[in-house]
């Protein structure tokens, strides 16, 4: 196994403990159904951990384990499809997971503080934006924004000996258009419009910043109406992608080994000498 193969797997570890987190704040959900206002007769925990943040949290924790999940399996793969493990690959891992602690754990407390109050004007950029599944401060987004490209550098790093080795135009076409069209979406769009919403927010509320009438200024429906430009770019190389998989489907190679057959790998249930 390669470095960074060993260094995804505490990865794994923050998964199951995100699961199980969840399902805890899960259980606690389920509970203020039938006593809103403590747990099991515990008003502290309602007082610490009312519906509101504990529903966040539970939504949110799964976006994250999910996410985390994705992650890690990717740095793993990526050097058996790569068939080399670059240099400095396992810093970078290392970077990603500590940037990932920092990411959940301080989202989590900043949405605490941010619905309790203690954030003041800061709470849409620290605290809790109020979305729905991503209730994390903008600051906190961008951090997850950046995690991501991260992700994409290692991954790409590690994969790139193999991508050499693909030939197909199709699958080529649709990354191109479906990498085209992501980075459209968030500098066309999704990035000037939410400049202008947290200055909207600054100025005169959160509230306005959600609103129809936001909605409705000509710069804004400008940058949403440009917006389908990207969508139309994005969509093609999803439709490309199908039909490349479609392509694949009848195209795979025949088996080599019959059920039943040891494949030729070491067995990992062995002791190593």
């Amino acid at each position: 196994m390669t470095s960074s193969q060993v260094k995804s797997g505490k990865y794994f570890v923050i998964v199951s403990a995100l699961f199980l987190v969840q399902c805890m704040f899960g259980a606690l959900l389920a509970h203020y159904y039938i006593e809103p206002d403590s747990f099991f007769g515990i008003k502290w925990i309602h007082d610490i951990l009312p519906f509101n943040i504990t529903k966040g949290y539970h939504l949110q924790l799964a976006i994250f384990w999910i996410a985390t999940a994705w992650l890690g399996m990717g740095i793993y793969v990526a050097p058996l499809v790569g068939g080399y493990e670059p240099k400095k690959q396992g810093l970078l891992v290392d970077i990603l997971f500590w940037a990932l602690v920092v990411l959940v754990v301080g989202s989590m407390v900043g949405e605490w503080l941010g619905a309790n109050g203690y954030l003041g004007n800061n709470w849409f950029l620290f605290g809790h934006s109020g979305w729905e599944y991503i209730e994390l401060g903008r600051i906190w987004q961008l951090i997850l924004i950046a995690g991501m490209f991260i992700w994409l550098f290692i991954v790409y790093r590690g994969i790139r000996a193999g991508l050499k080795k693909e030939t197909d135009k199709w699958l080529k076409f649709s990354c191109i258009m479906l990498n085209v069209g992501l980075a459209g979406m968030v500098f066309l769009s999704l990035l000037p419009v939410g400049i202008i919403q947290i200055k909207e927010a600054f100025n005169h509320g959160y509230a306005t910043s959600r609103s129809a009438s936001f909605l409705q200024k000509d710069i804004v429906q400008t940058l949403l109406t440009w917006r389908a430009v990207p969508d139309t770019i994005f969509l093609i190389g999803v439709v490309v992608l199908v039909v490349f998989c479609i392509k694949a489907l009848f195209n795979l190679r025949k088996p080599t080994h019959q059920e039943g057959e040891k494949l030729p790998v070491r067995d990992l249930s062995l002791d190593e000498e």
